[in-house]
């Protein structure tokens, strides 16, 4: 067993256009960073790692923690969203890792560990946003961190060698 780190990582994510960047980012996740909602503006902020790199895989997880946060106004109904995802095709489509919200309230934490269905490591991608959106006459936020982002591989085994 291995452990592959992202080579490369990009804040914001410009697949995600419109979005702001996110706080300390580095090529294993990002610090606490709040999108924050006021008065019916909303905010995005987005990161996304790629560039993984390993060959022959036969078995790839994908292993990271992350913590939350947020806040709905007292008045008109806002929202918040959590969400990291991955790709195994190169960022044309995207499937949910973690998806928290719309109402996301007070402190949460914990790990996500899945399996990738089989596909070459070098297309594999992982990308994270944080949304808030509020009602005009109100604010609403999200606050997300995610941490040890990386791909647990498993090496290919080598064929059997029959000597008769």
């Amino acid at each position: 067993m291995a452990i592959v780190q992202a080579a490369n990582h990009q804040t914001p994510d410009a697949g995600q256009g419109g979005s702001l960047a996110v706080s300390s980012d580095s090529n294993t996740g990002h610090g606490s960073t709040t999108a924050l909602s006021n008065f019916g503006v909303p905010q995005t902020k987005s990161c996304r790692w790629h560039t993984f790199a390993f060959s022959t895989p036969s078995k790839i997880r994908l292993q990271f923690n992350w913590s939350e946060d947020g806040n709905i106004g007292g008045g008109a109904p806002g929202t918040n969203l959590f969400r990291v995802q991955y790709s195994i095709d190169g960022g044309s489509n995207w499937t949910d890792a973690l998806s928290h919200g719309p109402f996301i309230v007070g402190p949460a934490s914990g790990s996500v560990d899945i399996v990738i269905p089989n596909a070459p490591i070098s297309q594999i991608q992982v990308r994270d946003t944080l949304t808030a959106s509020s009602d005009p006459s109100d604010t609403c936020s999200v606050t997300g961190a995610i941490s040890g982002l990386q791909l647990e591989v498993t090496p290919a085994s080598p064929s059997p060698v029959w000597i008769g």
